[in-house]
């Protein structure tokens, strides 16, 4: 549902039936993430090495490098990231208070270890409330769409799946 402020989604937080209103993320919303220090693992590379384990060279003489984009730690950092990236997407054009830390924001732009660590804070004061995976991504998606990020001719196709995935996702509590 879209209101004049902003896109609404309604969920359960702690049991109770809410409305949370997502309202534009503001205009240099990415340069801060990035001077926040959320920037996206690099894709480890390798090597390549020939039958007898002797480095491959390209015409300027440097090692060939082959990325490596299914390593399991690199998948996982990737995962984290975008995470951590949500979570304070969410945080910022939705502000509520029940899904803050009780720990505030970093006082400073620029500490970057101070803002992984409130974004997992983030995280886990969102899980503790006991937003769902789904729940999670409906928000994003309420951001993106009040942010202007979201194409209406892809919303019948995501607000089928979502249902879908909202309907068959067991219920805890």
């Amino acid at each position: 549902m879209s209101s004049a402020s902003g896109v609404d989604v309604s969920l359960t937080l702690a049991g109770s039936s809410v409305t949370l209103t997502a309202r534009p993320l503001p205009l240099g919303f990415h340069r801060r993430l990035l001077q926040r220090g959320f920037v996206p693992p690099a894709v480890p590379r390798e090597v390549v090495r020939d039958s007898r384990g002797v480095a491959l060279r390209d015409e300027r003489g440097l090692a060939v490098l082959r990325e490596q984009p299914q390593d399991a730690a690199y998948l996982v950092a990737q995962a984290r990231y975008e995470e951590r990236v949500a979570a304070v997407m969410i945080d910022e054009a939705i502000g509520d208070e029940r899904l803050r830390p009780a720990d505030a924001q970093p006082a400073s732009d620029d500490d970057a270890a101070a803002w992984q660590t409130y974004a997992d804070a983030l995280l886990d004061a969102m899980t503790a409330q006991g937003l769902t995976a789904g729940d999670f991504a409906r928000l994003c998606r309420a951001v993106g769409k009040a942010s202007g990020l979201v194409e209406a001719r892809h919303e019948a196709e995501t607000d089928r799946l979502f249902s879908a995935a909202a309907a068959a996702a067991p219920k805890v509590g």
